[in-house]
């Protein structure tokens, strides 16, 4: 799972721009997984970013 996290405040437009860099990184994640390796995205808001900030988590579960 990833999570990205952004202000509440953050424009249309800068969610616009930031959901292009979301396509193209859940597309590597994607393709540089194992097969049957499932990987999804959440999107969040967090009133303690700075601006101009995003945060991103990425949780792994099943490690072998």
């Amino acid at each position: 799972m990833v999570e990205f996290e952004l202000l509440p405040t953050t424009s249309l437009l800068a969610m616009n721009k930031f959901t292009s860099f979301i396509d193209e990184f859940m597309g590597f994640l994607n393709d540089e997984s194992q097969n049957g390796c499932e990987v999804t995205f959440g999107l969040s808001t967090n009133n303690d970013l700075l601006e101009r900030t995003v945060k991103c988590k990425i949780l792994f579960t099943g490690l072998v």
